[in-house]
């Protein structure tokens, strides 16, 4: 056996090593034969669970918080870990539909093998229980909106942001988890009633806050805060996108020139994954305005809760107008 043979030999072991042990580190470790796991596409439904749930579920959230719904794909260290999932808690109505029809294939007749809820059937569950829906567009100055980017749904899927609906889908989750879990009802309960008495302080203090602000008209990038404006007694004047993620034409941006001068818009509210974009310069150079950033997912800071997040948004829009 010459030198050169040895260590090519030497070299492939080495790599074959290198890929095994990438294989396991990326593997997710899979949960215990008795723990539940359910999935959340956004981050304020897992949050949301996560309360809810308390130790006795795991909870998987799809979409990072870094991404969209409109343009994420599931990744291959998600997909293995999705079948060990029993439920899915979503938003519905356009905004997440891509992401649960892809769950529902990765998933396929496929569960864990060490899991104790193997034998339930999956299922998606759309939070919007006893929320009345609003549709795109119609309370908005520059709206001309016949359509959405929603994936054809015309209706407004961002109702997870105001307190009351956040309330309802707490409760919407916590029967699912009762369904699918019985033995541990009595957790689920307490934590439901401890985390809606901790949404209705949140409440009061987004309404405090609502009812100190000078300005209550205000513009942002795209439609996501009509039911956070309405409920909080704001209102919000127009969008740059005059749909998700549609560049605006000229007459788009002459009228919403006009509406800046007509109701004396001082601030600009973008979102985190839309602060280097051209219209953002647009905004700030040409009308003028000071760039504030809200976001209507949140969840890119670890220690991120829904209801830091409202916090956020609301002291954001309320403080800088």
């Amino acid at each position: 056996m010459n030198k050169e043979f040895v260590i090519l030999l030497f070299f492939i072991i080495l790599v074959a090593f290198a890929l095994l042990a990438g294989i396991i580190l990326t593997r997710p470790p899979s949960p215990p034969p008795d723990q539940l796991v359910v999935a959340a596409t956004i981050f304020p439904l897992a949050d949301i669970t996560r309360q809810i749930a308390g130790p006795h579920a795991q909870v998987v959230q799809l979409i990072p918080s870094n991404s969209t719904a409109h343009s994420f794909n599931l990744t291959p260290q998600q997909i293995r870990q999705l079948t060990y999932v029993v439920t899915t808690f979503a938003i519905g109505h356009g905004l997440d539909q891509r992401v649960t029809d892809a769950t529902l294939k990765a998933i396929g007749d496929e569960r864990g093998v060490n899991s104790a809820f193997k034998t339930l059937p999956y299922s998606t569950i759309i939070v919007d229980q006893n929320i009345t829906l609003r549709e795109f567009g119609p309370n908005l100055e520059n709206s001309d909106q016949t359509d959405s980017d929603h994936e054809s749904s015309n209706e407004d899927p961002h109702y997870w942001l105001t307190v009351p609906n956040a309330q309802a889908i707490a409760s919407t989750i916590a029967q699912e988890l009762i369904r699918i879990d019985p033995t541990n009802t009595t957790d689920y309960q307490t934590n439901l009633t401890n985390y809606l008495r901790s949404l209705d302080q949140l409440e009061q203090e987004l309404q405090q806050l609502a009812s100190q602000a000078t300005q209550r008209n205000f513009i942002a990038v795209h439609d996501a805060w009509s039911y956070f404006a309405q409920h909080y007694g704001l209102s919000l004047v127009a969008t740059y996108e005059p749909l998700e993620g549609r560049t605006p034409t000229i007459n788009d941006l002459q009228r919403l020139q006009q509406l800046i001068q007509q109701y004396q818009i001082k601030s600009f509210y973008t979102e985190p994954q839309k602060t280097t974009s051209a219209g953002i310069r647009l905004m700030q150079q040409e009308f003028e305005l000071k760039i504030m950033t809200i976001d209507p997912t949140g969840g890119i800071d670890p220690h991120d809760s829904y209801i830091d997040l409202m916090l956020r948004n609301m002291q954001a829009i309320t403080a800088a107008n």
